[in-house]
């Protein structure tokens, strides 16, 4: 098992469906790199809510976006809600303990209120956090945004969270 750090595997990173490491053998050098500074927030994250934080997404080959540069994570802390978790990221980014590009709570379920669920396993909430990749400048606008996806529609942003 390969650690990107010390809480975070390349099997974890890399899962998509469920199975770990689906992804692991497509990874380069250079998203291995974004990948070892997206743990390195995660494991801020972690550290603050004082227990595991499980990576339902990370590195996806051929996704144009945050996923496939691997700058980007969908994650669960089990305890609590999309909101919850979303609160803490907030607070450490006001604190400068990360710096966050974007952060969205996100479900599968079309209405807001599944936000302040607890993310279960299959669930269907969690957490994108995406990490500023080289020569990115930090937004001007907010980056706190919640969204739900109706199963047989897309996902649609409705809101920013102050």
């Amino acid at each position: 098992m390969t650690s990107l750090s010390p809480h975070f595997t390349l099997a974890e990173l890399t899962i998509r469906n469920r199975v770990p490491g689906v992804d692991a053998a497509k990874v380069t050098p250079a998203i291995r790199s974004q990948l070892v500074r997206l743990c390195g927030a995660l494991e801020v994250i972690r550290e603050q809510v004082g227990e595991p934080v499980y990576v339902t997404s990370g590195f996806r080959s051929g996704d144009p976006k945050q996923h496939g540069a691997g700058l980007a994570a969908d994650i669960q802390v089990r305890s609590m809600s999309p909101l919850d978790l979303i609160a803490v990221v907030r607070r450490l980014a006001d604190g400068l303990q990360i710096s966050p590009r974007q952060v969205i709570a996100e479900s599968l379920h079309a209405d807001k209120a599944s936000l302040s669920r607890p993310m279960l396993e299959g669930s269907g909430l969690w957490v994108h956090v995406a990490i500023f990749g080289p020569g990115y400048e930090k937004p001007t606008r907010s980056a706190w945004l919640t969204s739900t996806a109706p199963v047989s529609g897309s996902r649609a942003f409705v809101g920013w969270v102050s």
